[in-house]
């Protein structure tokens, strides 16, 4: 049986003309060889201007653009020119399937540094005294330090990069109860109030009951609507309230750092942060690998 999965049977080059890609083998199909024993995956090839001579193994092939023509071919040296987009030697584009929507045609590797990661949860670990008096009037967002027992600040990163502060306060309510609210500092035309929530704990100050919602973002982005406190790490023992840890879970802007093939035909931009995002995939067959043939 023949175990060849060819991506499609039309697709548009980069200039917009359609290429013909046969869908059945014909009889100059190039002729697979068999793939070495290996009891692991190879590590990743570098891929960089000098290019490098790889073969394909297995049922499968690397579909290469000549003249306007979808052709299968089982060696070659690939490259990439200036702009990123994966080339043979001689400059043809090597067709493939992208990452982004796994259309079919020329693929680009990534060049741009990797995106901000913006800032989804963030985890506090601290102390809440319970000898602390109860509050005797409401939590009030104008005069919160006035209406609460204790104040920390978190800063969350957004999506361009920016950074926000958030002051959260926790009101002793009685009874091993207290209140926690978190007050953004972005937009101070509405309601500062991003979320708001309640913890209990029992007599030995550990924390037993936590209702605590996702917050609002404190940009009142739509791309960025809600993100997450987690509050499990907090005690309330007889000591004077503190913060013993903070942690957010954004990530900066990275610069690439390296371009690998791996040996499933999949193109892959890694990041100095050690961040990996893939460009796509020019190997066609699931039963086949590429290898080094030097």
């Amino acid at each position: 049986m023949n175990n060849r999965q060819h991506f499609v049977a039309l697709a548009l080059s980069m200039s917009g003309c359609l290429i013909e890609v046969p869908t059945e083998e014909s009889d100059t199909a190039p002729e697979s060889r068999q793939c070495p024993q290996q009891d692991v995956d190879p590590e990743p090839m570098p891929l960089g201007p000098e290019g490098i001579d790889i073969e394909v193994c297995g049922e499968g092939s690397i579909w290469v653009l000549d003249d306007g023509q979808a052709t299968p071919v089982m060696a070659l040296t690939i490259t990439h020119d200036d702009d990123g987009l994966v080339i043979r030697q001689d400059g043809a584009a090597i067709l493939g399937r992208n990452s982004d929507d796994f259309a079919f045609g020329a693929v680009m590797m990534e060049d741009d540094p990797a995106p901000v990661v913006p800032t989804r949860a963030v985890w506090l670990r601290a102390n809440l005294d319970s000898g602390e008096a109860p509050v005797g009037a409401p939590f009030d967002p104008v005069n919160p330090s006035g209406t609460s027992s204790f104040t920390a600040s978190v800063s969350l990163v957004g999506l361009a990069g920016e950074v926000h502060r958030v002051d959260l306060y926790f009101a002793n309510a009685g009874g091993g109860h207290w209140e926690a609210f978190a007050l953004g500092q972005a937009r101070p035309e509405v309601d500062p109030v991003l979320g708001h929530g309640m913890l209990s704990f029992n007599d030995e100050g550990t924390l037993v009951s936590l209702d605590f919602p996702p917050l609002v973002s404190p940009w009142r982005s739509t791309a960025f609507p809600t993100w997450s406190l987690d509050l499990r790490g907090v005690s309330s023992l007889p000591a004077a309230s503190h913060v013993n840890s903070i942690h957010e879970n954004s990530q900066p802007s990275s610069p690439p750092t390296e371009r690998v093939l791996t040996s499933a035909g999949e193109l892959v931009t890694r990041y100095r942060d050690g961040r990996e995002l893939s460009s796509g995939f020019i190997l066609d067959g699931i039963q086949a690998r590429v290898v080094s043939s030097r």
